[in-house]
């Protein structure tokens, strides 16, 4: 089939005013009307909108979207909420993806402009992720009227922390990386030593992202109390098996839903030391990214610098290949955030000129399998070629680049095969057996993932799945120990608290009892 170009399409959304906004006086500088998006440029255009110097002419930027999201005050008429934008972006992307076109939605802007909550969600307001996920199984259920006997689903989640990929549900622990990413002409940028969890149901999607979610590296910065300083990339593939080849073909899709790190301002921030050297991590990754829309918005022919970042390589495709792609840009009404604002938004003008080449993922199992036999010999050929032929002497970075590709190539090709030769029944077993022991691990490290339903409302079991916070756990004591351990990582202190639930047993903090009932206290 013939791929038809089109634009990225682009949201902007604005979220109300920040506790550390309202302490400073903060004043908007944003206004939404229709699809377009006004910020005020300077503070004599701000004082004069709201009235405190008259004759002063407002000075505006106007900026064009497709949509245009107003989210700072709930009792207005215009109110965007969650499920405004999930209507217009993430059921876009599902009907797309069910019938047989990748997609992806990413989310862009400065620390705290409300990414994560637009991705994920917050306390009994899911984002897009949770929302996307349970309109896929409600479509999953209605398959057969379709026409499809069966639509499989499987789960990915990675993170990029300072230029490094990890797998987010892989329960190995093992330095280094463990995830590749090769470009393979044809297929388009592949991945390979990723966890690919076969699951039948929100449930089970949902246990994933919260295991996932406490893998993944968050911090406190001053602009931000609960900042996540890593990109991640959470991944759902499905499968769509056809009733009747002959009437329709079996269809096969992807779908990105990427949650990108904040920028920031070192001198705003706070960041030092370690948290410096992941500001300028992010801040370089997603310059990168800057480039990247720079170059394919003005169609230039010269090289294009994806590889030059982690995050722009894995998100190739998302950005000009086989993806129908939604960008929401995430913006602050405050004054004191406006060149951070208005940067975002000049990203975003320039993210909206950037265009896709969309085709349906027609598969024939049968013959896919065949390719993918003779593509593995061919690739097994070549590595004893190349390892043969270099023995005993000194490989060039080139030579062992190849290598590297071939041998990712190699570890991709073997999985998607024993993959398309398994039942997915048995796929299911297994990744249930994988459950498990992402429970042990949990439970090793302190943390309890196995409470009753009423339960896991109260402790944030699933704190990724419409919480206020990043990661909230219940603690429990092992039968026959005085006492719980419970040990935190990739956490900052300025943001890791502690809620007594129960009566039943004593709780202190740095000696200090605390009640229930009580305020979190901060450990």
């Amino acid at each position: 089939m013939v791929a038809e170009a089109e634009n990225i399409k682009v949201a902007v959304r604005v979220r109300p005013f920040s506790e550390r906004e309202i302490e400073l006086g903060a004043q908007s500088t944003v206004t939404m009307s229709g699809r377009q998006c006004k910020v005020v440029s300077d503070e004599a255009g701000v004082a004069s909108v709201a009235g405190a110097r008259e004759g002063k002419q407002a000075q505006t930027r106007t900026f064009a979207f497709d949509h245009c999201y107003d989210s700072m005050d709930r009792s207005s008429a215009n109110y965007a909420d969650q499920s405004k934008v999930y209507n217009d972006l993430g059921e876009a992307v599902l009907n797309n993806a069910l019938q047989g076109y990748n997609g992806c939605v990413f989310a862009y802007g400065q620390t705290g402009s409300g990414k994560s909550y637009c991705m994920l969600g917050g306390k009994g307001d899911p984002g897009i992720i949770p929302r996307i996920t349970k309109a896929l199984f409600h479509a999953a259920g209605r398959g057969q009227k379709d026409g499809y006997a069966q639509t499989r689903v499987w789960v990915s989640y990675l993170e990029i922390y300072n230029e490094r990929i990890k797998d987010l549900l892989s329960t190995e622990e093992k330095d280094g990386e463990t995830v590749a990413i090769f470009d393979k002409p044809g297929s388009g940028v592949l991945v390979s030593g990723m966890v690919e969890a076969a699951v039948e149901d929100i449930r089970e999607v949902k246990g994933l992202l919260d295991y996932g979610t406490a893998q993944r590296a968050v911090g406190a910065t001053n602009m931000n109390a609960q900042s996540s300083r890593s990109h991640a990339v959470f991944i759902l593939r499905l499968q769509r098996v056809s009733a009747d080849p002959t009437a329709k073909p079996d269809l096969d899709a992807r779908i990105n839903l990427v949650d990108l790190a904040g920028s920031e301002r070192q001198e705003k921030s706070g960041a030092s030391g370690g948290r410096l050297k992941e500001a300028i991590a992010i801040n370089q990754s997603l310059s990168t990214l800057a480039m990247v829309i720079s170059g394919l918005a003005e169609n230039k022919s010269a090289h294009i610098p994806f590889r030059n970042s982690k995050l722009t390589f894995l998100l190739k495709d998302s950005l000009s290949g086989n993806s129908k792609t939604f960008m929401i840009a995430c913006i602050s009404p405050a004054l004191t955030e406006l060149s951070e604002t208005v940067s975002t938004l000049r990203f975003a003008h320039s993210a909206k000129l950037v265009r896709t080449k969309a085709m349906q993922n027609r598969i024939k199992p049968n013959a896919e399998l065949e390719a993918l036999r003779k593509e593995l010999a061919d690739i097994g050929q070549k590595l004893s070629v190349r390892g043969g032929s270099m023995a005993g002497q000194g490989h060039g970075d080139d030579q062992d680049d190849e290598i590297r590709r071939l041998k990712a190539e190699l570890e991709e090709k073997e999985h998607r095969m024993k993959v398309m030769a398994t039942d997915f029944e048995e796929q299911l077993k297994a990744a249930r057996q994988a459950a498990e022991e992402r429970t042990k691990k949990l439970e090793n490290q302190g943390l309890v993932s196995t409470v009753n339903d009423k339960e896991r409302d109260k402790v944030g079991g699933a704190g990724t799945w419409g919480s206020d916070l990043y990661c909230c756990v219940g603690l429990g004591i092992p039968e026959g120990e005085p006492l719980c351990k419970f040990v935190v990582s990739n956490a900052a202190d300025q943001h890791t608290t502690v809620e007594v639930l129960s009566d039943e047993g004593v709780v202190t903090v740095n000696g200090l009892k605390i009640n229930r009932g009580e305020k979190p206290t901060k450990l």
